[in-house]
């Protein structure tokens, strides 16, 4: 028999660690694109462009996850990423 709270703490675990993916994600493709924008020595291999394909399949699928437990930390994220968007356009 489950403890009072026992699931609500590995839904939180969960969602911590989708969060910390979606992130981590986030930063290696970021940096990738840019050292493929700015490097012109930079040649990617195969074995690099498919884990790059993998690791934003992985931080699509944490963000659905996310998304569909309405995670309120990742709403709130995505509250702000909005609205910084409006706040570039405006300039």
């Amino acid at each position: 028999m489950a403890r009072a709270g026992e699931g609500r703490l590995s839904r939180t675990a969960s969602s911590r660690g989708a969060r910390r993916c979606v992130a981590d994600a986030y930063v290696e493709l970021q940096d990738a694109r840019e050292l493929a924008e700015y490097d012109n020595t930079y040649d990617i291999s195969k074995p690099v462009a498919v884990k790059h394909v993998q690791t934003a399949r992985q931080a699509v699928e944490a963000a659905r996850r996310l998304a569909v437990s309405r995670d309120p930390v990742y709403l709130l994220f995505l509250r702000l990423m909005v609205g910084s968007a409006k706040v570039a356009r405006k300039r």
